[in-house]
């Protein structure tokens, strides 16, 4: 049997027998700003709280801890669109750069008047002398300027 199909059916086995030491064990892979009181808070069931106490960063987990850990020139991220026919790949290192040029768009004025992000965000690209995206005011989509 195909290895991969074996260690698939392993995690879903331990994940069902032992679901808080499963997901323990997977949640220590990441980095968490603070650990965790507890895996699993059952006491409000059906409502249950996953890792209740802990905070983590996903955009760091997603991004930075790659590059600090080496991979900054691994593909982060491949983007191929059959219906434009493009086909671009962007790096850790290149993703997070962008992601830091995109931050800034995400402010309190943002959730007070989230029509106005699109046009802001293009702003901020061309501040920044490099367009991060593309924005078609008739139908109010953003595409990627790969």
């Amino acid at each position: 049997m195909n290895t991969l199909v074996n260690a698939y059916r392993d995690a879903y086995r331990r994940a069902q027998e032992d679901p808080e030491g499963f997901w323990s064990e997977r949640a220590a892979a990441l980095h968490w700003e603070r650990r965790w009181d507890r895996v699993l808070d059952a006491s409000r069931a059906p409502f249950y709280r996953w890792f209740p106490g802990g905070r983590i960063s996903t955009c760091y987990n997603a991004l930075d801890r790659h590059v600090e850990q080496g991979r900054g020139e691994q593909a982060a991220l491949i983007y191929d669109s059959p219906v434009t026919g493009t086909v671009a790949q962007l790096t850790y290192r290149e993703l997070r750069e962008r992601v830091a040029r995109f931050a800034p768009i995400r402010s309190p004025r943002r959730r007070r008047c989230p029509s106005r992000a699109p046009e802001r965000a293009s702003w901020v690209a061309q501040q920044q002398g490099r367009p991060l995206m593309q924005f078609d005011p008739r139908s109010r989509a953003i595409y990627p300027d790969m």
